[in-house]
C-alpha cells in the first residue's frame, strides 16, 4: 500500500500499476490480500489422454510437484481428477508455496516445467485439442434447397439415403 487518502486508498500491484480505491468502496466490499498469510495455494490443469491411466497420472503428477523446490509439503501437493473434457481428462494440480509474489510466479513456472517433463518421462499424453469440420460440396445444383442439400455426406449409389438425425426423428 502506498497510502491512504480522505476519498481514496492508494496501492502498488504487483506489476508496477497504480490502483486508486474509493474508500466507499474499501468499506463496504471484501478487499483480497494475497500475501496476509505465510502460505498461498496455487493451482495448475493439466490434460492427459482418455487412454492413459488417471491413477498413475495423478501420482506421476504429486510426485512432480512435490520435488520442487519451495513447494510445501505441508500441506502436501494434490492431483483430482477434475473434467471430462472433449478431447482430454482434466488434472487440476493444487500446491502450497510461500505467499510472496516472486514465490508464487517462480515457482509455478517450475512446477509447469516438472509436470510437462514428469509426463514425458512417463509416456503420459498431452493431448492437442480437437475439432472435426464437416464440410458440403457447394457445387450442386440442389445446394442451397432445404431437403435435398447432402451437409458433406457421400452421394448414395442407390436411392436416397436420409440423415441420421432424420432417422431418429421419425421413429418417434
Amino acid at each position: 500500500m502506498e497510502r491512504i487518502e480522505t476519498r481514496a486508498t492508494i496501492i502498488k500491484t504487483y506489476n508496477g500499476e497504480r490502483a486508486v480505491i474509493p474508500n466507499s468502496e474499501i468499506y463496504t466490499n471484501a478487499v483480497l490480500v494475497k500475501t496476509a498469510y505465510k502460505l498461498r495455494r496455487s493451482e495448475y490443469d493439466i490434460g492427459i489422454g482418455y487412454g492413459d491411466d488417471i491413477d498413475e497420472a495423478c501420482e506421476v503428477l504429486k510426485k512432480a510437484v512435490g520435488d520442487v523446490v519451495d513447494v510445501e509439503n505441508d500441506p502436501a501437493p494434490e492431483a483430482i481428477p477434475w473434467d471430462l473434457a472433449a478431447s482430454w481428462v482434466t488434472i487440476r494440480v493444487r500446491w502450497w508455496t510461500e505467499s510472496t509474489r516472486v514465490d508464487v510466479v517462480h515457482v509455478k513456472g517450475a512446477v509447469i516445467k516438472a509436470i510437462k517433463k514428469a509426463l514425458d518421462e512417463s509416456r503420459i499424453d498431452m493431448p492437442y485439442e480437437t475439432y472435426i469440420q464437416l464440410m458440403h460440396d457447394q457445387t450442386e445444383d440442389r445446394d442451397g434447397q432445404p431437403g435435398l442439400q447432402r451437409e458433406g455426406w457421400p452421394e448414395p449409389k442407390e436411392g436416397s439415403v436420409e440423415p441420421a438425425w432424420k432417422i431418429r426423428n421419425s421413429k418417434t
